[in-house]
């Protein structure tokens, strides 16, 4: 022992107090006696040295004379030069083993006692500003998630302390600490976000409300937890960053806390979530966080609300996989005595691991069964099933060649066969000239499990009829009419009920009254890969009520998608003009339900409306008209859009995409321009009716500008006239 503890010192130091334990009996054997005392004696001696130069405490006194009260001489007697003085004056009078070790501080004992002198301040800010001295000393590692959760238990008496024109300094000092912890304690540290985001909030009664818009630009700055790389391990369990969720959820109640305050901060929330990914699992039970978001304060900023909670993929009620998933993927698993390991791991994933990554799992699967490119999909497998995999085996040979012919019969790409309807795929499949019974049954498996798990995690309804028919939000004769409606391929009345729906589901989100949600949720382990999970039902009329609204969404978008093409724009006529004013009134009507108002529009819509009957109306105002509408069109997508995101863009981007910060200033500038650029045009995809809204009015300028090149006035003025209606 003694020739490896030079070689080993800090190890033998760590473990000082197994000395004690393990050595009482050979330090009486006269064999052993006089080694095992100048052993120890070099380890007391060596625990001395390393507590006195790691912990330095008059320097940090001296750093901090400007904000403690204390009498320094009072801490620096406790763990100052003056007590490793008395230490090692004890030490050297020390002559016997027993008496060494029941008269000398062990490496833990004296660790202990530098813990203890957090006592000897008064005040909790002299507290908070010694346990961050504490933390950074390595003596003191193991004892690092005790001291901050220590540190989050009295910031609020801390910041009772603090002068209200110190605020911000020590809001920056402690975001300025919390960096050096956030690599290794996350969680602890969101813990402390949130603690000091709820209490800043609380005393800010500024006009301009300075401490919570300083708070905020801290948070933004500060980061945001990733999802991280998201893999499977060799036991089938899935790995993310654990503090992912746990920040949305931070946030989230910092938004809802503000009472609509921090509406940068929901910016970056949702710049974060839609650059940096979304990771939920149904055992999250996030559907509990869409409850608490509309029973708050939402009012002032529903249009953004709605920008966030529609990247959220929680719009279930069914937790787990349950009903028409467990049992598609049980029969596709059975059918070959789950010999195929491929298959067998997604029913698992499926079982244990729901989450909307199954969608693009399960088109993986699909599109390895036509191309067999193994190696798109090595990325999505443990080890132990890729290796696994035969191209030559029963469980790919046939359905390989199936699914070519499938894809050659249609004419498509795979993701176009698998997104097929039931009774085409039907049809495609009996066209098949090479086919066995197993493999048919299987592949009716994956396409009906590919559309369950699209209409569970997206707005992508099969059926929105029966959907609606599982609520009792819709009385069933306004459904039924619906279904008509959309049968006969009547579009005006289609929207129209589509329309008076989301109204009154509005209605439900914007109860003042908070609504209360009704769990019954289990939880098991599986016990053939030792993962739990669980399923049940949540049920609550607010988070449902949005739900069904963004899927409403999706089949008006495409009812008013149809209405433009069927609209012909290669001349414009008198009835063209009446067709367009009611369309334009149909986006209007839409936009209104979704929160988004602009006067401007409604005036130049009026004007239309007037034009239509006033015989004194010029081509050229026309012309005008549609200008100011497309420039209506842009300052709405501005304002709702796009300026918001403006700030968080330039900060968020460099964050995920320029993490060490190599990149040259032009080089930086470059990638926030391209990453914006993107984030833009798909944020404006996603909104509801603004994209073909768009579209439809460039149309119509594009088609009256080429009138106006290419036709003499007299004949523009006829067309403009006629009017088959009239």
């Amino acid at each position: 022992m003694t020739e490896n503890f030079e070689t080993n010192k800090r190890s033998y130091i760590e473990a000082s107090r197994y000395f004690k334990k393990y050595l009482k009996d050979l330090a009486g054997d006269e064999r052993f006696k006089a080694g095992i005392f100048s052993l120890t004696r070099h380890l007391y001696d060596a625990i001395i040295t390393f507590w006195e130069n790691d912990s330095r405490v008059e320097e940090w006194l001296d750093n901090k004379k400007e904000v403690l009260k204390t009498d320094p001489d009072i801490i620096i007697q406790k763990i100052g030069k003056p007590w490793f003085a008395q230490l090692r004056t004890r030490l050297a009078q020390m002559n016997d083993w027993h008496a060494l070790v029941e008269n000398m501080p062990d490496f833990d004992q004296t660790g202990d006692r530098f813990s203890e002198a957090i006592n000897l301040f008064p005040t909790f800010i002299e507290k908070f500003y010694f346990v961050f001295y504490l933390l950074k000393l390595e003596g003191l590692h193991d004892e690092k998630e005790r001291l901050i959760w220590r540190l989050n238990k009295m910031l609020v008496q801390t910041m009772k302390e603090v002068d209200k024109d110190n605020v911000i300094d020590f809001i920056d000092q402690l975001f300025h600490y919390l960096q050096e912890l956030k690599a290794e304690y996350g969680s602890a540290v969101l813990d402390i976000l949130l603690t000091v985001g709820k209490k800043v909030i609380d005393i800010d009664d500024t006009d301009q409300r300075t401490l919570i818009a300083h708070l905020e630009s801290k948070l933004i700055h500060f980061g945001f937890e990733t999802p991280g790389m998201v893999y499977v391990n060799e036991d089938w369990q899935l790995h993310i960053n654990e503090n992912h969720i746990k920040n949305i959820r931070v946030w989230l109640e910092l938004i809802e806390y503000s009472q609509s305050e921090m509406e940068n901060l929901l910016s970056a929330l949702i710049v974060n979530l839609k650059l940096g990914g979304i990771f939920i699992s149904d055992t999250d039970l996030f559907q509990r966080e869409i409850t608490k978001i509309l029973n708050s304060n939402i009012a002032p900023f529903y249009k953004k609300v709605k920008q966030l909670t529609r990247i959220f993929p929680v719009y279930f009620n069914e937790i787990g996989a349950e009903g028409e998933i467990r049992k598609v993927t049980t029969t596709m698993d059975e059918i070959f005595h789950r010999e195929d390991k491929l298959i067998h791991f997604l029913r698992k994933q499926v079982h244990t691991e729901s989450n909307n990554t199954l969608i693009d799992l399960t088109y993986r699967i699909f599109q390895f069964w036509y191309d067999g490119n193994l190696e798109n999909l090595k990325d999505a497998l443990p080890q132990n099933v890729y290796t696994s995999i035969d191209k030559k085996s029963r469980w790919f040979a046939p359905i390989h060649k199936m699914v070519r012919e499938l894809c050659r019969l249609s004419g498509t790409t795979p993701r176009e066969v698998l997104s097929l309807e039931e009774h085409d795929f039907e049809a495609l499949l009996s066209q098949l000239t090479y086919k066995n019974e197993e493999d048919m049954e299987r592949l009716r498996d994956i396409r009906s499990l590919y559309a369950f798990l699209k209409e569970k995690y997206s707005f992508e309804t099969v059926d929105i009829v029966n959907l609606l028919k599982r609520y009792s939000y819709i009385p069933d004769k306004d459904i039924e009419k619906l279904r008509t409606a959309l049968n006969q391929q009547d579009i005006e009345s289609s929207l129209k009920l589509i329309y008076s729906f989301m109204n009154h589901l509005k209605e439900i989100i914007f109860n003042p009254k908070p609504s209360q949600s009704w769990e019954n949720i289990y939880h098991k382990r599986h016990i053939a890969i030792g993962i739990p999970s669980m399923y049940g039902v949540y049920r609550e009329p607010k988070f449902e009520a949005l739900g069904l609204t963004f899927r409403l969404e999706r089949v008006a978008t495409r009812l008013m998608e149809k209405v433009v093409q069927n609209i012909n724009l290669n001349y414009i006529s008198g009835k063209t003009l009446s067709n367009i004013y009611v369309i334009l009134n149909y986006f209007k009507e839409g936009l209104d339900l979704d929160g988004i108002t602009n006067q401007s529009f409604n005036s130049n819509l009026l004007m239309l409306k007037y034009s239509l009957v006033s015989q004194s109306f010029s081509f050229d105002q026309y012309i005008n008209i549609f200008q100011f509408v497309a420039d209506n069109v842009k300052k709405t997508l501005i304002k709702y859009f796009l300026k918001t995101y403006e700030v968080p863009l330039k900060i968020v981007i460099p964050q995920l995409f320029d993490k060490e910060g190599k990149l040259s200033d032009k080089k930086r500038l470059e990638l926030i321009n391209k990453v914006s650029e993107e984030f833009y045009r798909d944020t404006i995809a996603e909104a509801f009716l603004m994209q073909p809204l768009d579209n439809f009015v460039l149309k119509i300028l594009e088609s009256l500008r080429d009138m106006a090149d290419n036709l003499p006035p007299d004949m523009i003025k006829e067309v403009m006239s006629y009017n088959s209606d009239l």
